[in-house]
């Protein structure tokens, strides 16, 4: 270990991108972290915050036709209410996310 207790675990970083005001969409960033605290190593961040250039996750709350992940970037566009359906796909793409990285560790 290098410090960090949770280094086992990958680290899943999620991008949180919304067409909704800079607070709202930080108030949706802290209502996700609390959703999704017993998960270790995952980070939620906004564009604003944003000092990555890739994601394991992109989180919308719509898309464009523009709209192209870079390779091996996951989108889920979510309504901005943040229902149970969208907590249930968000937790099913971490979970493929953490088994996919956890294949390259072992």
């Amino acid at each position: 270990l290098t410090g960090n207790m949770l280094d086992f675990e990958s680290k899943i970083l999620v991008g949180v991108i919304t067409d909704i005001s800079f607070s709202l969409e930080e108030l949706m960033v802290r209502k996700l972290r609390s959703r999704f605290y017993l998960i270790d190593n995952l980070e939620f961040v906004t564009l604003n915050q944003n000092e990555y250039d890739y994601f394991d996750l992109v989180i919308k709350t719509s898309i464009t036709l523009g709209d192209i992940s870079k390779e091996g970037e996951k989108i889920v566009v979510i309504d901005p209410t943040l229902n149970k359906k969208d907590v249930e796909q968000i937790s099913e793409m971490i979970i493929k996310i953490r088994e996919e990285k956890n294949k390259y560790l072992n």
